[in-house]
């Protein structure tokens, strides 16, 4: 159903989105702020998507495709380079990187939203038309 859709869409689009604004956040003393308000973002979305699935006669489960998650999985070794390796490695001769990296990354999911958002779009558009 296209409940599921929009779930689906809610779930990468915010990650994307709040993950994308972390590096105007640069400072030491934030670096623990701002993570723990995406971490608690995301364990708050969790449950709140599965209470509206259970509401809307759809069971609990969001079923998110195999690329969706693995994407999302993708955000703990994107923190993992921007913060552990390459200050390690490179951060004298690219010291943008891991912005570009973290633009890159999320702006694939912004793509990837508004892709799903107009087959969503497409959908609902096409059944209205059947009903006419």
């Amino acid at each position: 159903p296209a409940a599921l859709l929009h779930a689906r869409l809610v779930v990468v689009l915010s990650a994307a989105a709040h993950y994308a604004q972390l590096p105007l956040i640069f400072g030491a003393a934030e670096y623990v702020v701002s993570r723990a308000m995406v971490g608690l973002y995301a364990c708050a979305l969790a449950p709140a998507l599965r209470h509206k699935m259970r509401a809307i006669s759809v069971d609990g489960e969001l079923r998110m495709r195999w690329y969706e998650r693995y994407y999302l999985y993708g955000f703990i070794p994107l923190e993992i380079v921007c913060v552990v390796a390459h200050p390690l490695l490179v951060a004298p001769r690219l010291p943008f990187a891991p912005l570009m990296l973290t633009s890159v990354y999320c702006a694939i999911g912004v793509h990837y939203g508004a892709l799903l958002a107009y087959r969503l779009w497409v959908l609902e558009h096409a059944r209205d038309e059947k009903v006419l």
